[in-house]
């Protein structure tokens, strides 16, 4: 369980306000929107929007495959240590017993030259699974193709001037022509109710 602050909470609401993420599943792509008083802040936080969401994406759509990946590289890891102690220790026994040859002497090296062919053997393996593994966390890497790049806009996007001056025109107009409608009958009401 993890607690959001009262600080991370009104950033969250102020991110809310700027930044407007709209998933078109349909055709698969995704637009983000900034909406800020300076259009360069507002392009800037909408490459940097796009650079989070691609890392999220990409942790989230490999994370199997990279788990694999690590796996097989500490174990191919342990295992070069047991290869290079039994290569070692099949080394010092052929070393110390060069021109010694009785039955326990081949035996013992027989032995330690099966352990070593097969740690060998698992080493090629584990080789084989990290490079697949390596392979695998590459073919499920998605690739992002950018179809506009964030641009500082050249127009004001809002307030929308010409629509609010339209706008609140056409209220004062209703306003007025109800204004001087009304204006005689009330002024006729006032002085009858004033008598």
């Amino acid at each position: 369980i993890s607690f959001v602050s009262e600080l991370e909470n009104d950033l969250f609401d102020i991110i809310n306000e700027i930044l407007t993420i709209n998933i078109n599943q349909k055709d698969g792509f995704v637009t983000i929107s900034t909406n800020m008083p300076e259009s360069e802040y507002a392009a800037y936080a909408a490459i940097n929007a796009r650079n989070i969401l691609q890392k999220i994406i990409i942790n989230n759509k490999i994370k199997g495959a990279k788990q694999n990946l690590e796996f097989s590289e500490e174990q191919l890891k342990s295992k070069r240590i047991e290869f290079d102690e039994i290569q070692n220790k099949l080394g010092y026994f052929n070393d110390s017993n060069l021109n010694i040859v009785t039955s326990s002497i081949i035996n013992e090296r027989k032995k330690l030259e099966a352990e070593f062919q097969i740690i060998n053997a698992v080493i090629v393996e584990l080789s084989k699974q990290v490079e697949q593994n390596k392979l695998q966390v590459s073919k499920d890497t998605p690739v992002f193709s950018i179809v506009k790049e964030a641009a500082m806009p050249v127009m004001r996007s809002s307030p929308k001037r010409t629509q609010m001056v339209l706008t609140f025109g056409f209220i004062g107009f209703i306003l007025s022509a109800f204004f001087v409608i009304i204006k005689d009958p009330l002024i006729t009401i006032l002085k009858e109710v004033r008598s």
